[in-house]
């Protein structure tokens, strides 16, 4: 689904945020802080100091992306700063890259688990969490 948003800032410069993911095509993540000033550029991770080494998040349909730093893409509107969000070909090579992590022998393997434990203590936030393909960031 590809949900797309227009707002203009202080200055009223038009902006269109587009938090997308389009099935077999894009896979569009979220990339700010949601802590400290909450207003652009302050809210977004700079490119030249890395915050943290890969960005790790679940793939819509299978696998987990795991993407070095440095490939983030650039925000086009806030130079020296990542993309938000940041958007990834659907068939991204960063598929499984176990392989950053050290773990040669499981490149390419898709190692995570979708299934939703019936005996959960808390099912509620187990459904959600796996329904919000949660980021995780690795430091």
């Amino acid at each position: 689904m590809y949900n797309q948003f227009e707002f203009h800032d202080r200055k009223c410069s038009l902006f269109k945020l587009n938090y997308s993911t389009t099935e077999n095509e894009t896979i569009g993540v979220a990339l700010h802080k949601t802590h400290g000033r909450e207003e652009r550029p302050y809210n977004l991770y700079s490119t030249k100091e890395p915050t943290f080494d890969f960005l790790v998040t679940l793939h819509p349909r299978d696998g987990i992306l795991i993407i070095p730093y440095a490939e983030i893409p650039s925000n086009p509107n806030w130079p020296g700063y990542l993309a938000d969000p940041a958007q990834f070909d659907w068939s991204s090579g960063w598929k499984n890259r176990w392989d950053l992590l050290g773990h040669d022998e499981l490149r390419g393997k898709s190692l995570e688990s979708r299934v939703i434990p019936t005996k959960s203590q808390l099912p509620k936030l187990s459904s959600e969490t796996l329904n919000r393909l949660s980021t995780l960031h690795i430091v």
